[in-house]
């Protein structure tokens, strides 16, 4: 955590922080881009709809329970999700 991540992909300084959580970058960008798991793509959802931010998911494997949580998450922001 607070590596550039330039360096962490071997690309050199590009002045952007690691972070150890979503909550930590919050208000920094309009849009949440999530290829996550599927249970972690449920807890962005609720980070991400509480900012009202935009969110594109291209997680794979949603299903069960956990897809039908995405979709009532994802219904109550600006979402788009990849086709299951």
């Amino acid at each position: 955590m607070g590596s550039d991540v330039g360096q962490v992909a071997g690309l050199g300084n590009l002045g952007i922080k690691v972070a150890g959580s979503l909550k930590e970058v919050m208000g920094l960008g309009e849009v949440l881009i999530d290829f996550t798991a599927p249970e972690a793509t449920v807890e962005n959802l609720k980070v991400a709809s509480a900012a009202k931010l935009a969110v594109v998911i291209g997680t794979t494997g949603i299903s069960g329970n956990t897809l039908d949580q995405t979709k009532a998450l994802a219904s109550r922001t600006r979402c788009v999700m990849s086709p299951t």
